[in-house]
């Protein structure tokens, strides 16, 4: 399974604080931090490839669990995992959002080409062929994101990054409204 997540950073505490002195807002603040979630789960979900990124890769599972693990499959590459669609939820904590591409061939897809360029020919055919489907995004000059979760985080960042800025001025505006005047 292929997983990232994304935090707002000192945040928990002043949810926190919210829940306290204004618990509808801290509650909107919440929805509005899952719903980013949300939305970087669906633009994953709309930007995965409906079906294998190339051609023999089957989508029928291995012959059997032995075949699984034995390199090469033992025939035709049934040891290789079956293609599936791939799919991404998120959950929340805090304000902590986790979005999760459960399967093999998720994970293949993400990260195929992050640590090796390919060990042998075929291998480097292989991550040749799947990086035309997309790239893997780099922090630091290193690839650490994978093809999905990369693309998604750098264009969906700005609009989270706006969407969770206004929850959190909806809420020190309900706090200030809650402090008494000094005029």
């Amino acid at each position: 399974m292929t997983s990232f997540s994304v935090r707002v950073e000192g945040a928990d505490q002043a949810v926190r604080a919210l829940r306290t002195m204004e618990p509808e807002t801290a509650k909107q603040v919440g929805k509005e931090i899952s719903s980013v979630g949300k939305d970087i789960a669906a633009y994953i979900r709309s930007n995965a490839p409906s079906g294998p990124p190339m051609s023999g890769w089957r989508t029928s599972p291995p012959a059997s669990p032995r075949a699984a693990r034995v390199k090469g499959g033992g025939r035709g590459g049934a040891g290789w995992p079956a293609w599936e669609p791939i799919t991404a939820s998120s959950s929340r904590r805090g304000t902590t959002v986790v979005v999760r591409m459960p399967g093999a061939s998720a994970n293949i897809y993400e990260v195929s080409g992050r640590v090796s360029s390919g060990n042998d020919a075929q291998g480097a055919q292989f991550i040749r062929n799947i990086s035309r489907h997309g790239r893997l995004y780099t922090s630091g000059g290193r690839p650490r994101i994978g093809r999905l979760a990369g693309k998604a985080v750098v264009e969906q960042y700005p609009e989270a990054l706006r969407r969770v800025q206004a929850a959190c001025d909806r809420a020190v505006e309900a706090v200030n409204r809650r402090l008494p005047s000094w005029q």
